[in-house]
């Protein structure tokens, strides 16, 4: 997200933009927040990978290469 400060040049609008972007971005998580809990969206999460460890990361990768991946893949537990 890119924005110009009206009026203010250089190091001085940084603080301004940091604001209006902090603004900005919660106000479309708030709306995100609303249609997920309307059901409109949803995760695109299918498969919880587990730890990272050789293994799973040989696993995910296969599955990434060889096109069976669908969605998103998420490696917890570091």
């Amino acid at each position: 997200m890119s924005m110009h400060v009206t009026g203010y040049d250089g190091p001085i609008a940084l603080p301004y933009a940091v604001k209006l972007g902090v603004t900005k971005q919660g106000k479309l998580l708030n709306e995100v927040t609303e249609l997920v809990d309307a059901g409109r969206i949803r995760s695109a999460v299918t498969d919880v990978a587990g730890k990272i460890d050789a293994a799973i990361l040989r696993r995910v990768h296969a599955q990434i290469e060889n096109g069976t991946a669908r969605g998103k893949i998420v490696l917890a537990g570091f």
